[in-house]
């Protein structure tokens, strides 16, 4: 047998053997819950009635679910904290000019307009401007995170329009991320918050309340958003 033979020969065995490792490698970072907002249909949410119960007031039910799930987690609807006022126009709507996916169709988006009183990051805080996601790991499994990520624009020209992220990993204590939004409807700005720290690791259930502030005069003012997912593993 020649050298040649000999090194194809070896390098046939490395790859034999390297391979099922490289397979056996930690599951990659993956859609855990993601809620696209009025879903593939483009189902919008429900008129607003404050006077209807539960999900009839349009804050959460159809056009909140989440769209993706991991087959190992359950991931609760969407909803708007209670403090946010009913708007002129539906919490998931279609905006003008509209926003569009990747193939160019028109998509609906949350249209999130929180009413006065919210002009700095620490108001929104002080008076609940939030709108949560929540997913927990089925029995017998973990979420382990790396990431949470969404699509935002502000509804106009008016700043500062933001978002503060808290989570209940530590009771919505502290701070997991804050930025400016600098895009504007219908561009979309794609926002990344790592999570892949030890405090997101082996958690049974996790939620996220995302809060927002918008300039005064605040009438009429919004952010709109699209997409959030959560990313990492159910192990």
């Amino acid at each position: 047998m020649t050298l040649v033979a000999v090194r194809l020969r070896f390098l046939a065995v490395l790859i034999t053997v390297v391979l099922p490792l490289t397979g056996a490698s930690p599951v990659r970072a993956d859609i855990i819950a993601q809620w696209a907002f009025g879903g593939a249909t483009g189902e919008l949410s429900m008129p607003k009635d404050l006077s209807l119960p539960g999900f009839l007031d349009g804050r959460s039910g159809p056009g909140w679910e989440a769209t993706t799930v991991d087959p190992n987690a359950t991931a609760a609807n969407a909803f708007l904290s209670d403090s946010i006022p009913p708007a002129a126009e539906d919490y998931i709507e279609f905006t003008d000019p509209p926003h569009t996916d990747d193939d160019g169709n028109n998509i609906p988006c949350l249209f999130f307009s929180p009413g006065g009183n919210c002009n700095t990051a620490d108001q929104a805080l002080q008076r609940d401007k939030y709108f949560q996601i929540s997913v927990r790991a089925n029995a017998g499994f973990v979420l382990n995170l790396s990431s949470l990520t969404f699509k935002a624009s502000r509804g106009g020209a008016s700043t500062p329009r933001g978002y503060v992220v808290l989570s209940d990993v530590d009771g919505y204590t502290n701070i997991v991320d804050t930025q400016e939004i600098m895009a504007q409807r219908p561009d979309f700005g794609i926002f990344t918050i790592d999570l892949s720290d030890a405090t997101y690791q082996g958690l049974s259930t996790v939620s996220f309340r995302i809060f927002v502030y918008i300039p005064a005069p605040s009438s009429g003012k919004s952010i709109d958003f699209n997409y959030v997912t959560i990313h990492g593993a159910v192990q």
